[in-house]
């Protein structure tokens, strides 16, 4: 019950730790000029998924949105949420995403058990008795693996421009 109890604990810890925003890292600019380009301002971004990224960039295009820049990148699968952040940080209010998976990929790492040890002792020393107790530690090493989906992923971020 212990084993199960750290794997899982391991598990959640792996699955909940940061992920680094590749929508920015991966950001190309098309050097827009917002003085010759206006942005219409709005509050809110729209993310659109979609299979065909041509076809639904071009139904914004038809509409007066503009390209502002770009992300193409390969990796495990990116939260949309760090999408939107991109798209905030750049100006843009439409964010059309398209993904493909491209491999699945294992990653292993060595999960540390610790076994302790309780040792209790009792004496008596003249007329007067202790009681103590210590805790030694060994460990056990154990091998695991998880799998993840590795997925070619493509962000195209607009704006409308302002008439």
């Amino acid at each position: 019950m212990m084993k199960k109890t750290f794997f899982l604990f391991s598990c959640l810890f792996l699955l909940s730790a940061c992920q680094k925003n590749n929508f920015s890292i991966y950001y190309n600019d098309e050097n827009i000029d917002r003085q010759e380009h206006p942005l219409a301002k709005k509050s809110f971004v729209k993310v659109i998924e979609t299979t065909d990224l041509s076809e639904r960039f071009q139904e914004y295009k038809n509409q007066g949105y503009i390209l502002l820049g770009s992300a193409h990148f390969i990796d495990e699968w990116t939260a949309r949420a760090l999408a939107v952040d991109t798209a905030k940080e750049k100006g843009a209010t439409v964010v059309i995403l398209s993904s493909t998976k491209v491999k699945e990929a294992e990653h292993n790492y060595v999960l540390t058990i610790p076994n302790p040890t309780f040792s209790h002792y009792s004496g008596t020393v003249g007329n007067n008795r202790y009681y103590g107790t210590s805790t030694s530690y060994s460990y056990q090493y154990v091998n695991q693996s998880y799998k993840t989906n590795i997925y070619e992923q493509l962000a195209l971020f607009l704006a409308k421009e302002k008439k």
